[in-house]
């Protein structure tokens, strides 16, 4: 598909699959912490606004990009084995994003969503959340409310940097829900440039609608 016929959802999948494979890459053979492998995956990978150059990077795969991060340019010279991804990175690579954590740092791609109480990411505490209580269905997320005790307050203890949502303000790239004058303030950030700012006077609906924008269209059941 050619970069100018996509719709800013199909952007949105791929952009998050090539920052997924690019911190699974700089984890597994660059032994990156995985909040620094997120950082540097967001890094690589900036949102680009729609435009006749949107995608560029996505004419090499993030193997590519992360082996050049790793070992620089002649890579495939000096590491010739290294020159192509391994069966693990085309496992990896094809896990689902709702398997491995859309938007968010991969995971193994064996293994069942973590448990909430072990989850190490916001998106696999999150799906965890809506498979064991919702049955996958993403559409009764506003169950949760009542479902799980002290929901926001839950939602807010993953902060860590290398996450893609963020509850306070910060220099980071990825999506923010923030305290406000007379309720919550969600946007987006790119280099420092603040997007589109919606306010929500209700913290519930500033969650959800965060939620929806960095992690998973909540409209309706996980795939995968």
């Amino acid at each position: 598909m050619e970069p100018e016929t996509w719709t800013e959802a199909e952007y949105l999948a791929y952009l998050a699959h090539e920052r997924r494979m690019y911190a699974w890459v700089l984890e597994r053979y660059g032994a990156f912490p995985p909040a620094e492998a997120r950082a540097a995956a967001l890094a690589c990978y900036p949102y680009e606004a729609p435009g006749r150059l949107r995608g560029l990077a996505f004419h090499d795969e993030a193997w590519h990009w992360a082996m050049l991060r790793l070992h620089g340019e002649g890579y495939w010279r000096t590491h010739p084995g290294l020159a192509d991804p391994p069966q693990a990175y085309r496992e990896a690579a094809a896990v689902p994003a709702d398997a491995g954590g859309s938007h968010g740092p991969a995971r193994e791609a064996a293994g069942p969503i973590p448990a909430a109480a072990t989850a190490r990411y916001l998106t696999d505490y999150l799906q965890h959340l809506v498979a064991e209580h919702l049955g996958g269905d993403r559409s009764r997320f506003d169950e949760l409310w009542t479902l799980v005790p002290d929901l926001p307050r839950r939602l807010r203890g993953f902060d860590a940097d290398g996450e893609w949502l963020h509850w306070s303000p910060k220099t980071f790239d990825g999506w923010y829900c923030v305290p406000a004058r007379g309720g919550f303030d969600v946007y987006y950030q790119e280099r420092g440039r603040v997007g589109e700012v919606r306010h929500f006077c209700d913290e519930r609906a500033a969650l959800a609608a965060a939620v929806e924008a960095a992690m998973f269209p909540l409209e309706g059941p996980a795939r995968g």
